[in-house]
């Protein structure tokens, strides 16, 4: 059980989301206090969801003797191999790019206007966004917030990134059928909260000797996830998909 939520909270702390907004918290003027806002928003808000999923099922009666059929489990690791090969040939960003291009051929002059001189920076664009993807769109007020390092902001993105996904959903599957006792179904959410939000966790423990070696680290990371992103998202279908594929298998 461990293993498996351990492999889960790995994989899926390594989202480009989660690591920008690392990098934006790292360039506020006090990253320790928003740092700290945003875990104890987003593991806080995961551990209850997570807790309360565990005892909802166990009233139930989900959980020991249920499992999934392994059949399910093959055919998901299957369509999840499928994905990895699809984003790995470039296939879903042909598809993504041949979108853009009709519509911008379908939108008007004034929508295609600005793109080219008027166009921003990423620099700038993350400048007036408070390093938030889209928040430019925000109002003045809320993007003020963002920009000056409210640690309320960062607490609420930390509950946002903390609402259960399809990681820790499947870590929640893992644990009950395991059919161990509530601490250590409870022990094992809790380490997969640590590993999701170790990207956060990391920084804050290295910022206070090297303040400047944190944040370059941190800031190469993002950079990297960004240029490799279609690798990064075609290893990890790729290690859930082999992972259920075998689990299936062996328990045919």
């Amino acid at each position: 059980m461990f293993w498996n939520v351990a492999v889960l909270g790995a994989v899926g702390a390594v989202d480009p989301a989660g690591i920008g907004a690392v990098v934006s918290f790292l360039s506020r003027t006090d990253p320790r206090r928003v740092l700290i806002a945003y875990l104890l928003g987003g593991i806080g808000v995961s551990l209850i969801a997570g807790v309360v999923a565990l005892f909802v099922l166990h009233g139930v009666g989900a959980g020991g003797g249920s499992s999934v059929p392994p059949e399910i489990d093959i055919a998901v690791g299957v369509l999840a191999l499928a994905v990895a090969g699809i984003v790995d040939s470039g296939l879903s960003e042909r598809i993504r790019a041949r979108r853009e291009e009709r519509r911008a051929t379908t939108s008007g002059p004034d929508e295609r206007a600005g793109s080219d001189p008027q166009a921003v920076t990423g620099a700038e664009a993350r400048t007036r966004s408070g390093g938030f993807p889209g928040g430019e769109k925000l109002p003045p007020r809320v993007r003020g917030a963002l920009e000056n390092g409210s640690p309320w902001v960062a607490w609420v993105a930390g509950v946002a990134y903390g609402m259960p996904g399809a990681y820790y959903l499947a870590a929640i599957a893992v644990v009950l059928k395991s059919g161990s006792a509530a601490p250590a179904q409870i022990a094992a959410l809790v380490i997969f909260n640590l590993l999701l939000f170790s990207v956060a966790i990391v920084p804050l423990v290295f910022y206070t000797r090297d303040p400047a070696g944190t944040q370059s680290s941190v800031d190469q990371l993002h950079a990297w996830v960004q240029a490799h992103q279609r690798l990064v998202v075609a290893s990890i279908a790729g290690v859930i998909g082999a992972y259920l594929v075998v689990s299936g298998i062996t328990k045919l």
